[in-house]
């Protein structure tokens, strides 16, 4: 969302040199309208914690991680308190695992975890343990991650926190077939999101959970999420969720050994995506065709 778009352009046409203490705000004001470019060349010569955080933050978006890093560091210097040195430590970490230096940013996840549980940060005890979590199910580690995400649940302040750790602790449970477990877990996503959460979250809770039914080859319980989301996404117009529906409908059919009806829902789905422009889901449907 653009905001203040006359300062904006005001800003451009300045000189590249700015006073430290305006490049924090200007840096700001790009990050907030997405124009990330412009906010980390904004952001290089601020000085305090907020301005560097901004650069970092910016740096971070535009997936340059080497620098982000040093950004984060620098921001950790800066800081004022315990809190803000738990933020740029996380930060630190998620730029690091952009990186794909893993076992480095595993390292700032759990210091700062211990910052957090210093000040008894909630969030921040929550956040570090599901991002360091997560870090390790993509190395594999499902039972440390699995460790993580349980530990952390009673941090969750709503039933947003909430369904996200329950989403968690199913992918967990999924990847080491305990199924019982893992449809357990994510219908309580899907029960949060149904309270408290918008439809995007909540259609995806019903075909995560389709998803888990049908790696446990539950496929009653799978086909009736499916459908049933269909439906939802139907009353509410919406092309994306039909076409994501059916792309979990494929999966579905393919794993019945149904692969003629899963390759025609994986076209129709292709056609629904490239009609509403949606190129994400477009991309990952024709890969899927051509498998």
């Amino acid at each position: 969302m653009i905001k203040n778009k006359a300062l904006l352009i005001f800003l451009a046409a300045l000189p590249n040199i700015v006073l430290a203490d305006d490049a924090g705000q200007a840096c700001q004001k790009a990050l907030n309208t997405g124009d990330f470019a412009r906010a980390a060349e904004a952001g290089k010569q601020a000085k305090d914690y907020d301005g560097v955080m901004c650069r970092g933050k910016a740096q971070l978006a535009s997936n340059d991680f080497i620098r982000a890093v040093t950004s984060f560091a620098e921001a950790e210097k800066a800081t004022k308190d315990d809190f803000q040195q738990m933020l740029a430590v996380t930060f630190q970490a998620r730029a690091l695992q952009g990186a794909e230096k893993a076992d480095e940013a595993l390292a700032s996840y759990d210091r700062s975890l211990q910052i957090a549980q210093q000040i008894k940060q909630q969030q921040g005890i929550m956040v570090n343990l599901n991002e360091g979590g997560q870090l390790l199910q993509s190395k594999g580690d499902t039972k440390g991650a699995l460790e993580r995400f349980l530990k952390a649940a009673p941090s969750a302040a709503n039933d947003n926190e909430r369904s996200e750790c329950n989403q968690l602790i199913a992918s967990a449970y999924s990847e080491l077939g305990e199924h019982d477990k893992a449809i357990e877990y994510q219908l309580k996503s899907v029960l949060m999101e149904e309270r408290s959460g918008d439809a995007d979250h909540y259609l995806n809770a019903r075909v995560e959970l389709a998803a888990i039914a049908t790696k446990a080859k539950d496929f009653a319980r799978a086909e009736r999420e499916l459908n049933e989301t269909f439906k939802l996404a139907q009353g509410a117009g919406s092309d994306y969720w039909q076409a994501r529906t059916m792309l979990y409908q494929s999966r579905m059919e393919r794993a019945r050994g149904n692969t003629e009806q899963a390759k025609s829902l994986l076209q129709n789905a292709l056609g629904l995506s490239n009609k509403i422009g949606a190129q994400a889901l477009g991309n990952q449907i024709a890969l899927e065709l051509k498998q």
